[in-house]
Order: C-alpha cells, then sequence, then structure tokens
C-alpha cells in the first residue's frame, strides 16, 4: 500500500486525544514490507514541524492533545494551536523565501561582480595593465622599444623612463621612435613606475632600413635592431629578394594585432647606409659642394 504525508495528518487530526504507537500505525496503514523507510520519513517530517508530539519512544499523539500540552507544560515549552501554527508557519515561510531571494540577488551581484573583475582583469591583461596606483600624471616621451617586446618612454622633463608592457605595446600598436603621451603608474611592490598608453603625439619617421624576409608567398621586412615586422603590399617589392636590406616607405601603421604595411623603397648596402643615417649625412653631395668642385682647377702639370 502507498502511503502518503496527508494520510497520516488526517488519521491524527480525527483522532485528536488517541495515541499511537508505530507497530499501529503500521498495522493500520498495512504496510508489510520495509515499515520504517516508508512510514517513519512521514512521521518525523509531522514531529519536527508540529503537527506530532513524541511521548515516547515510538509514540506519537496529535500535538493539539490535552496529554501533548500537558507534556509541553511540564517541559516548558510553547503551546500553539492549529491556526497560531498555521500564521506562524507562513511568516516563516515568507521570511524564507525573501531571505532566499536576498541571498540569490547578493550571490547574483558578487557573482556578477567576479565576472566583471575577471573581464576587467583580462582587458587589462591584454592592454598591459600591472597591479599598481594611478598617480594621475600624464608623460610624454618617445618610446625605445625593445626586441622582446616591451619598451620604456623616455620623458621630455623626466630623467627616469617608464616602463611600457609588452602587451600594451601590441594592443595599441607602438613602434619605436614613437612619441607618445602615457598614464604614470606606481608599483609599490617593485618600487617603480610605468605607463599606460594613452594617446600618441606623433608617430616615428616613415623611412626605415631593414632585411627582407620571406614567409611561403608572403614578404615582409624585419627592421634593424627592434625587429619590427613591417608588411609588404603584394607589388611593392621593387625587385627586392629575400634577405636584400631595403629601405622601406611605412604607409600604414600598426593598430591592434595588426601589422604595419609599407612598400619598398629600394635596395641599400646596409653597412654605407646605416652609417649615412646614423651620422645624419645624404647620399649625394650638396649643390654648393659640386659648384665648388667644378671652380677648382687642376694643378699644371710640370
Amino acid at each position: 500500500m502507498s502511503i502518503r504525508k496527508d494520510q497520516v495528518l488526517e488519521l491524527f487530526s480525527s483522532n485528536p486525544e488517541k495515541e499511537f504507537s508505530f507497530n499501529e500505525l503500521v498495522e493500520f496503514f498495512k504496510v508489510r514490507t520495509k515499515p520504517r523507510k516508508k512510514l517513519m520519513p512521514f512521521i518525523q517530517s509531522l514531529t519536527n514541524t508540529g503537527f506530532l508530539y513524541r511521548l515516547g519512544k515510538d509514540r506519537y499523539i496529535s500535538s493539539q492533545s490535552s496529554a501533548a500540552k500537558a507534556a509541553k507544560e511540564a517541559k516548558g515549552e510553547k503551546i500553539e494551536n492549529i491556526e497560531d501554527k498555521k500564521i506562524r508557519e507562513s511568516k516563516d515561510n515568507k521570511n524564507n523565501r525573501q531571505m532566499g531571494e536576498n541571498t540569490s540577488k547578493e550571490q547574483m551581484l558578487k557573482q556578477n561582480q567576479k565576472q566583471g573583475h575577471k573581464k576587467e582583469k583580462k582587458q587589462d591583461y591584454r592592454r598591459g595593465a600591472r597591479a599598481g596606483k594611478s598617480t594621475n600624471e600624464q608623460v610624454i616621451g618617445r618610446f625605445i622599444r625593445n626586441i622582446e617586446g616591451f619598451g620604456f618612454v623616455s620623458p621630455l622633463e623626466e630623467r627616469e623612463d617608464i616602463y611600457i608592457d609588452k602587451h600594451d605595446v601590441m594592443w595599441n600598436g607602438i613602434m619605436h621612435g614613437d612619441m607618445v603621451k602615457v598614464l604614470k603608474f606606481y608599483e609599490p611592490s617593485k618600487r617603480k613606475y610605468y605607463g599606460k598608453f594613452v594617446e600618441f603625439v606623433s608617430r616615428r619617421e616613415s623611412h626605415a632600413i631593414g632585411r627582407v624576409i620571406q614567409t611561403g608567398g608572403v614578404f615582409s621586412v624585419e627592421l634593424r635592431k627592434t625587429l619590427e615586422i613591417v608588411m609588404i603590399q603584394r607589388g611593392r617589392l621593387s625587385r627586392a629578394r629575400k634577405d636584400d636590406w631595403v629601405e622601406v616607405e611605412i604607409k600604414k601603421w600598426p593598430e591592434g594585432r595588426a601589422p604595419a604595411y609599407g612598400e619598398i623603397v629600394k635596395i641599400v648596402d646596409a653597412d654605407t647606409y646605416i652609417v649615412l643615417k646614423e651620422f645624419h649625412l645624404t647620399e649625394e653631395f650638396p649643390r654648393t659642394v659640386i659648384e665648388e668642385s667644378e671652380r677648382i682647377k687642376e694643378p699644371p702639370q710640370g
């Protein structure tokens, strides 16, 4: 026979003064197999919620019975009638629901904050953020790139260079020689300053020297010293081949993960070109020098 909780409650409600032993309940409901497993959970639930009262071992009675009330008084327990109990339970359920809703809202808020923090942390990581405090000071300087990808901003008005993380360099397309504005941060754990990119003041010189490299059918120029890559647009090789040293003109600056694009101006002798550029010399003599040389006459032969 299948037993329901409301059947047990109905039995005690219709016999409010009658005491039932567990065996009597088993016999009444004709539970033939595993009686404690099938019946006892309902009895314990009704006892815990206050509808039944346990007089002794395996003896139960309605909590509204005189025997139950007398036992409660003897123990100093509070006596409630059915209506008061229903009202109290209704309030308790309402409070529990409100507490559950508040808890759920708090949990959702904490979860959203946690997710937002993770997202912000991820975005900051992509932009090269570190654990530091902003000084609210913006500094302008020239960017000096390391071959590993990170670099330093050499301020115009300060002696100490400001470190720039490689992720900040990559995601903002900063190149060696760019004049940039950065927001200055202080990192207490390392007692050092670092910067976060704000904007470009001016881009580096568009002409540079590098070596032609080839990956499959794609050509690019690896710039000297910094190893920055400038992609070469199709048809702009100017007869240059792999491993040639060339002068390249940057036509499109890098942005995010998109590399710089340019075209090859001419093939150069690397050593000569480097000397000319480092000492700011030109490959051709100025017109005044040429004119002066033409006025010089060869000495007479004796």
